[in-house]
């Protein structure tokens, strides 16, 4: 019986991932995206806690992390970084700069309907009995 073996030759990213607050402080940014895009295709991973890592073949890659679609909160930020087999490219990490653009909230037609669709419910409630 012969039994083989093979190393996993992918290197280990990781790093975090902080945000400037509206006061000028810095935060943890959980639930942005880092996506790897490379001679190997693309690769996503999130935040948790700010802290992010995957494990990427051997090649070059540009690294971007969103916060939301289209800029909004953060700016969005990237950065070139180099894979080797096996390498641990620990601490890459991205502060990302305010973009002032207004993360998006619930559309304002849906703030008026969920208060309309309670009232006819409560109508319709109250006429049953």
């Amino acid at each position: 019986a012969v039994v083989c073996y093979e190393l996993d030759l992918r290197g280990l990213v990781s790093g975090l991932v902080y945000g400037f607050t509206y006061s000028n402080g810095i935060r943890p940014i959980s639930w942005a995206s880092v996506e790897a895009v490379g001679e190997s295709g693309t690769f996503t991973v999130y935040t948790v806690d700010g802290y992010y890592e995957t494990y990427l073949s051997p090649g070059s890659y540009t690294l971007t992390v969103t916060e939301w679609p289209g800029g909004a909160g953060h700016e969005i930020a990237s950065a070139p970084v180099t894979v080797s087999e096996g390498q641990l490219v620990t601490g890459f990490s991205f502060t990302l700069e305010e973009s002032h653009i207004p993360i998006p909230e619930f559309p304002v037609v849906a703030i008026a309907l969920i208060p309309a669709l309670a009232a006819s419910l409560y109508i319709l409630r109250r006429i049953k009995k």
